[in-house]
């Protein structure tokens, strides 16, 4: 593939940008499509980890700004009545997402990307042709479907696919809650809903507050109910999102047609965690069209998120039934030590994934004999 073909990106999150940036850096003339207006707001949890901190230092953004990215160590999870407070060694970082995108976005125009804002995707009319609502049409000889969960890009390639989704609901960037508890990552596994509860405050401030679970209708709002009851938080004024909850795309790569991010399903089914798999794929996506790859290779390099995605289905399968949740959860909580080197192996650093359990245990064990 030559420099002079045109790359379009439908989607300016952060897998769209990523691979925008990733392209620019390359030399290559980039056009980014984006349905909403910078800055945009986007609930999300907001929850980085360190991989998602090192593709962020590829894109060139300085992750030691501290007003962007807020370092925590306390991890505490809630089950019942009981609770483990986990001390990481190294820390877990919050951001706000509406500054998060900005500063991505500012870096792609700082090195001349293209976009278009406002501006919605209708459909894929052919494999050279977007369709915008307003009845533009643009042409491409490279796409990347950026565009989450929802993706016009996704259904272009998967046509029969039947939609299945999830569902966050929740708050961003209150001042404060009632009940107040301490700083730290709350996690919040309620017997009563798949998924789970979060509450992340850091420095006296609660970044984001909510629910993602299988999207059920009312079962969404009763789990968010029920965690606005926990911590005294007015039900009101809640924002949510939807998200490719344990539906991986069948194909996310034809021809010089590629998918990242949520619109490729590489979501964790098991935690929700996306935005490492968007900064990550969309890098990848970015270098095969830079290396003149094939979709075949690309698919290839997204084999360490695809077994992420793979070991989160499968425990998520396992835990289906709210009697094997409660008993896991319960053991989890009881074994601290244990739970924190999980926590730090299988999500903090991804050196594993969460079915090579087994494995962290002999691991675990070892280090503590040793």
């Amino acid at each position: 593939m030559g420099n002079e073909k045109q790359v379009v990106i439908v989607g300016a999150g952060p897998g769209g940008l990523s691979a925008g940036i990733h392209l620019r850096k390359s030399g290559r003339d980039v056009l980014i499509i984006e349905k909403s207006h910078f800055p945009k707001k986007k609930f999300c949890g907001g929850l980085l980890t360190r991989p998602a901190m090192v593709e962020l230092e590829y894109l060139g953004m300085e992750t030691t700004d501290a007003e962007l990215f807020r370092p925590i160590r306390s991890l505490i999870i809630h089950h019942k009545e009981t609770s483990a407070t986990i001390e990481t060694s190294e820390p877990f970082f919050i951001t706000d997402r509406e500054r998060f995108d900005a500063a991505l976005y500012q870096i792609y125009v700082q090195l001349g990307g293209r976009i278009i804002e406002d501006s919605r995707v209708r459909a894929v009319a052919n494999d050279h042709c977007l369709l915008l609502v307003d009845g533009r049409e643009i042409e491409f000889d490279i796409l990347i479907g950026a565009d989450g969960a929802n993706s016009r890009v996704r259904k272009y390639l998967n046509p029969q696919e039947k939609s299945r989704s999830g569902f966050c609901l929740g708050k961003a960037s209150m001042p404060d809650i009632p009940i107040n508890p301490p700083d730290g990552l709350h996690i919040n596994l309620n017997p009563l809903y798949r998924g789970y509860g979060w509450c992340f405050k850091v420095d006296g401030r609660c970044y984001s507050f909510g629910v993602g679970v299988e999207n059920q209708g009312e079962k969404v709002r009763g789990a968010y109910e029920i965690l606005c009851n926990t911590y005294g938080v007015p039900v009101q004024n809640s924002i949510g999102a939807l998200l490719p909850f344990n539906h991986a795309a069948k194909i996310v790569a034809q021809r010089h047609i590629f998918l990242v991010g949520d619109a490729a399903g590489l979501v964790d089914p098991f935690l929700g965690e996306g935005i490492y798999q968007a900064l990550h794929s969309g890098r990848l996506a970015a270098q095969t069209v830079i290396d003149g790859g094939s979709n075949k290779e690309y698919i290839c390099a997204l084999g360490d998120l695809r077994a992420i995605y793979r070991a989160g289905s499968t425990l998520q399968s396992i835990l289906r039934y709210s009697s094997v949740r409660n008993m896991f959860y319960s053991l989890a909580i009881k074994h601290h030590g244990f739970l924190r080197f999980v926590c730090e192996e299988a999500v903090l650093k991804k050196s594993y994934h969460y079915m090579q359990v087994p494995q962290l245990y002999y691991k675990y064990r070892s280090k503590r004999s040793g």
